[in-house]
């Protein structure tokens, strides 16, 4: 019985390595899709990477919010080195300025 067992999973780990590229090939953006919030006044550097920023953006927007503090709407984040009304643009829908950061990847790649 074991020894089923151990061959069933053994099985079916080889159709979830096979299946996973293929899925993504055919459904693109089903694996790993990012969802949650990023509070721009208490992210880290991870959450922003997450959201497709550089590392030197990241590091400039957690400067300018230690050198002039929180920052009163996403639109301030215009303020810092590096960031552009497009890079702004793009993860828009994840930005808040209250609540908890909470950023996660949901969909079969998780």
């Amino acid at each position: 019985m074991k020894r089923i067992i151990v061959t069933a999973l053994g099985y079916a780990t080889a159709l979830l390595v096979i299946v996973s590229p293929v899925c993504a090939q055919y459904y693109p953006g089903l694996e790993n899709q990012l969802t949650g919030e990023v509070n721009i006044n208490n992210a880290g550097v991870e959450d922003f990477l997450k959201l497709g920023l550089t590392a030197e953006q990241s590091d400039n927007i957690l400067r300018f919010r230690g050198i002039n503090g929180a920052f009163t709407s996403v639109d301030d984040l215009l303020k810092v080195e590096g960031i552009s009304q497009a890079d702004i643009d793009k993860i828009r829908s994840y930005l808040r300025t209250e609540g908890k950061t909470h950023l996660y990847y949901s969909g079969s790649g998780s």
